[in-house]
């Protein structure tokens, strides 16, 4: 929303019509010239949307066109898991995750043993995650990112695998 100013200069009288409920005159001031003042309130609407204003005397009208934008809704983006525990077998079907959003997205993994497919989407979605066996005695944690395609929004989810055989030193 906001404000617009119409400044008619005239020496006939004249009229005006305000077409729709979303503009409103919040005042006019007269001496030499009539200043007109409009609000236009918000456009709740996702849709561009314009109005004309005719000002008219002596048989002839002069429009005043206002045109207003769409909202631009918010950009949405969420993971319905945080944090995912693996055996540390790994996986034997993939993992979903669903993404939530109302933009084009991408996803990483910062580890080779955490494979995504695919790695990008657009609008609510979802992708799979391969987790392969951890043989080592130590657990592990891979970080799987989503963002938006800009980089504006992201989110993080910890993959926790199980270590592999716990009889085994790594350092021997």
């Amino acid at each position: 929303g906001g404000m617009a100013e119409v400044t008619v200069t005239t020496n006939v009288e004249y009229s005006y019509e305000v077409p729709v409920d979303w503009i409103k005159e919040v005042t006019t001031k007269a001496a030499d010239e009539y200043v007109h003042t409009f609000e236009i309130l918000p456009n709740e609407n996702s849709e561009e949307r314009s109005a004309v204003i005719s000002f008219c005397g002596n048989n002839s009208c002069v429009p005043f066109i206002i045109t207003q934008k769409g909202l631009v809704p918010e950009s949405r983006l969420e993971v319905d898991t945080k944090t995912i525990s693996v055996e540390a077998t790994g996986t034997l079907s993939p993992l979903v995750v669903n993404v939530l959003a109302n933009i084009s997205w991408i996803v990483n993994s910062d580890a080779e043993w955490c494979v995504i497919d695919p790695s990008s989407g657009e609008n609510d979605g979802s992708f799979y995650m391969s987790v392969s066996e951890n043989v080592s005695s130590v657990p592990r944690v891979a970080t799987v990112t989503v963002s938006s395609s800009e980089g504006a929004l992201s989110r993080e989810i910890s993959i926790i695998q199980d270590s592999g055989n716990p009889d085994v030193d790594d350092s021997w």
